[in-house]
This record gives C-alpha cells, sequence and structure tokens, in this order.
C-alpha cells in the first residue's frame, strides 16, 4: 500500500512539473505572409533579414532525414538556402512527431563579431514542400514547432496550414553567445495526403540587422 502511495505521488508530483513547465513556455502566432514574387524579394534580404547579416554563422543538422531519390537530397541545409524549390524532408517512418532541427553556432563562427553576442528577434518558416501545390499537399507539414536554447524550451510556434512565409517575432530578443545551440522540435503536423514524410522549406533565423546598424 505504501508503495502504490509513493507511485501515486510521484506520478501526480511529476504532472504538476509537467503541466508548469508546458505554462512557462511562451506560446508564438504567425504573421502570414502568402508567397507573392515581392515578398519572395524581401525574403531574399529586406523585410526578412536573418542572423547573416550579424556576420554569423552555424552548423545544421537534422534528427533525421529522407534517403535522397532522383537526384533530390532532403537534408537539414536545404531549409536554409534561400529556396522555395528545396526542402528538409524527416526520415522518420513515422509522420515526424519528434524530429527536429539544430542550429549549432560554434565559437568560430562569432570571430568577425569579435565574439559578442547576436540578437536573435523570430524565425520565419516556409512550410512544407513547396515546389508546387501537389507537393505541399502530398507530405506532412509541420503544425507545431517546440523551440529551445541549449536544451531549455522557450516556446511554442503554431503554424497555419498556408503555402506561405510565416514570421514569428518575440516579444524580447533573445541574445546568442558562441557554442550556443537551437533546436526546432516538431510536435505537431498537419497530414500528408500521400506521405506521412515532414517536410519543411525554409527555417530563417532573424535578428541581427536591427541592432547592429
Amino acid at each position: 500500500m505504501k508503495r502504490l502511495m509513493l507511485l501515486m505521488s510521484v506520478l501526480i508530483f511529476g504532472s504538476f512539473l509537467y503541466a508548469a513547465d508546458k505554462a512557462r513556455l511562451e506560446t508564438l502566432l504567425p504573421d502570414v505572409y502568402l508567397i507573392t514574387d515581392a515578398n519572395y524579394d524581401n525574403f531574399n534580404g529586406n523585410k526578412f533579414c536573418s542572423l547573416h547579416c550579424g556576420d554569423v554563422r552555424w552548423i545544421m543538422r537534422a534528427s533525421s532525414e529522407l534517403k535522397s531519390s532522383k537526384g533530390r537530397n532532403y537534408g537539414p541545409y536545404n531549409v536554409d538556402d534561400w529556396s522555395f524549390k528545396t526542402a528538409w524532408v524527416e526520415g522518420n517512418k513515422n509522420n515526424g512527431k519528434g524530429e527536429y532541427l539544430t542550429f549549432f553556432f560554434p565559437r568560430t563562427t562569432f570571430f568577425a563579431r569579435d565574439l559578442k553576442p547576436v540578437n536573435w528577434d523570430g524565425f520565419s518558416v516556409v512550410n512544407g514542400d513547396m515546389r508546387d501545390a501537389v507537393s505541399y499537399n502530398n507530405n506532412a507539414r509541420v503544425k507545431t514547432f517546440r523551440v529551445y536554447l541549449n536544451g531549455e524550451p522557450l516556446f511554442d510556434a503554431y503554424l497555419e496550414d498556408e503555402m506561405a512565409i510565416q514570421t514569428f517575432s518575440f516579444a524580447q530578443s533573445v541574445m546568442l553567445k558562441p557554442d550556443d545551440v537551437i533546436k526546432a522540435e516538431i510536435r505537431e503536423v498537419y497530414p500528408g495526403a500521400k506521405f506521412k514524410d515532414a517536410a519543411v522549406s525554409q527555417f530563417m533565423l532573424l535578428g541581427a540587422h536591427s541592432h547592429d546598424k
């Protein structure tokens, strides 16, 4: 009986901690920009300025990726190539929940900034396989990303199921330092009509530009 009571206490306490952790996470909702020639130009360096503007670079990794096929690769760097025609597609046999991208900022990438921290103000996502409407609908799209910094959950970002640029802005800048790691984990998906694989065409980290002027 005592063991049962102890087990119940542990479960209740664990549930409380989980609920408290969820309550601390900030919810992010996007500004949605439908894809047009005009905002494609903005995405390439005007309104949607990435951390590249602050002379910062990063190393990208993914928890998995779909095997290359017919000359196309589906690796993580596809979300950072300024193109809507390529995509990271996770390689899990399920629907992508729990798969993730990481952005690692090694110390050497901060040398151009004399190792000064850089402000991270948000991110823009182009969801799904954006080659065309058929590819978009055939593959799963991300519904929710949980975003972490150095293993600590910061935000839950909720995406619309739209062929669009979706921009998430932070209420307050997050300062990035050498050796920091950002992780974007898929928590929920919009199911694909044909394939379970979840796809993301772009994931751009925003910041640096406005503070470095």
